[in-house]
């Protein structure tokens, strides 16, 4: 019996629970166990560090695995290289428009190369910066090509020569993903290159040809087109970013088109030739043959999981091709092997491999997890910029679900005006009977950055009015949210 403290200043007794001391005890028992957890994590992206730190955080002794540099293709060969050279295109094209605002320049220049030269500066901080976090983790880091040569064994291949083996109680498979070079005659010729490849250039071509209008070939079409390049896109289907809503993608297609872009949808390329030194695209649209030559082809038509020298259908792990089969915690077919990121899907998603690498962490480490890809937002860090989550107006009605759509166009915006960017819109998609929200789509301004309010918005299900009731300040580029929710009932205030 222990005393309590009563209003009155007097004490009463209560009863002490024996399941506090149990609990206390059982936790000590498990922060023990988890303490002998040994987790073998195969690749260094962006899921796989991230899963390599989180079980590190559960007091796991972990091993994590990787051939290349640190940061996989994201930091590497992705998401971080284009960015640093869209921001360097963006900078130079507020530079170009800095009369606008009653500021005048001299003529304005730029290098192509020192571009590329600070975009690897930046790529190698960063790295750095990864390597410190392992080091604080006291994650051990083993440079070589791992391949699993049973449930609980994986055999490396040292990048310093010889081999060694590990023994790991959890394995995380996050090998990553390449990009796909198409069966296609001359698809291996002179001239043709992936994503990699391009990043690689220290020269700007004059005349790219973009064959893919997806996410990385439109990013990379916007790119050099900003920076002066004669750019033309070949997509077999019938618009650019066709996973978009159907809005999304007519008007970035209207506005690339406008600054000069040749997008040519419906295209289907039959074969690459080289031609005087430089490569020619032929292609089908509308019944008619044609063809196209550039300086630089870049084959933009999607990635693959990076699997095949793991050895997993050896052990008995099932795939669906490359890619590895698992189940809502992420478990593989061998229990205590889990996979993440493009080596389940083959897709290049940074933030849901990261996503995914927490929820297989922390089922390694004892836990139950189940990932959530309902909620994943897309990103396209072009000019203007593109974000989506949820459903599209395309996919809501193919489901035959009744909806409401508003629309907001940053020309009503006072913060869009201030930055003479009033190109766009905010797309939101919200049920009939309840109004709840459903899909928000965004061209324009800081797009990347507002989409992270609609994917709270969509997470934890509010409706209009709930969103409308919720005080945006002003002048802010967050506003249009609201305003587009409120246009679902026709009650937009600035338009």
């Amino acid at each position: 019996m222990v005393p309590a403290p009563s209003l009155g200043g007097a004490t009463t007794s209560v009863e002490t629970e024996p399941s506090g001391i149990v609990q206390e005890a059982e936790a000590l028992l498990s922060q023990r166990v988890a303490n002998e957890v040994s987790v073998t994590v195969i690749g260094g992206g962006p899921g796989g560090y991230t899963a390599a730190i989180r079980a590190a955080q559960l007091g796991g002794k972990v091993t994590l695995v990787e051939r290349d540099e640190l940061g996989g293709t994201c930091l590497n060969r992705g998401c971080i290289p284009t960015k640093a050279l869209l921001e360097a295109a963006e900078t130079l094209r507020t530079v170009r428009r800095a009369r606008d605002w009653g500021i005048e320049v001299g003529p304005v220049s730029f290098s192509f190369e020192k571009m590329a030269q600070r975009m690897q500066r930046t790529v190698k901080q960063l790295r750095t910066g990864l390597e410190f976090l392992l080091e604080k983790h006291k994650i051990e880091l083993v440079r070589g090509t791992a391949r699993l040569v049973g449930p609980t064994q994986v055999e490396v291949q040292m990048n310093a020569g010889g081999v060694r083996a590990i023994q790991a109680e959890r394995i995380i498979l996050a090998a990553g993903s390449v990009p796909v070079r198409p069966s296609l005659p001359g698809a291996d010729g002179l001239g043709v290159v992936t994503s990699d490849g391009l990043l690689a250039m220290t020269t700007q071509p004059e005349r790219l040809i973009v064959i893919g209008g997806g996410a990385v070939g439109i990013e990379f079409a916007a790119l050099f087109q900003e920076l002066g390049t004669q750019v033309t896109v070949l997509e077999m289907l019938p618009t650019i970013l066709p996973t978009e809503d159907r809005d999304v993608s007519v008007e970035l297609s209207r506005l690339f088109e406008r600054a000069g872009m040749t997008l040519l949808t419906g295209a289907r390329v039959t074969e690459i030739v080289n031609l005087a030194g430089e490569p020619t695209v032929t292609y089908q649209r509308a019944g008619t043959t044609s063809e196209v030559t550039g300086e630089v082809v870049l084959l933009a038509v999607g990635r693959k999981a990076e699997t095949e020298a793991l050895g997993l259908r050896a052990v008995g792990l099932e795939c669906d091709r490359a890619n590895v089969i698992v189940n809502d915690r992420l478990e593989t077919s061998l229990r205590g092997v889990y996979a993440i990121g493009d080596a389940v899907r083959g897709v290049g998603l940074a933030h849901l491999a990261m996503a995914e690498g927490v929820v297989a962490a922390e089922n390694a480490m004892g836990q139950h997890r189940e990932i959530d890809r309902e909620l994943v937002p897309n990103c396209l860090y072009t000019h203007p910029e593109v974000a989506s989550v949820g459903l599209t107006e395309q996919a809501a009605q193919q489901a035959g679900l009744a909806v409401r759509v508003g629309k907001f166009t940053w020309r009503a915006s006072g913060r869009a005006a201030t930055m003479g960017e009033r190109e766009g819109f905010v797309k939101v998609i919200a049920r009939e009977d309840d109004e709840t929200i459903v899909g928000v789509h965004i061209v324009g301004p800081r797009a990347t950055d507002l989409i992270a309010e609609a994917v709270l918005v969509l997470k934890f299900g509010m409706n209009v009015t709930e969103l409308a009731e919720t005080m945006h300040a002003h002048p802010t580029f967050a506003e249009a949210l609201v305003e587009a929710a409120l246009a679902t009932r026709g009650e937009a205030i600035h338009q």
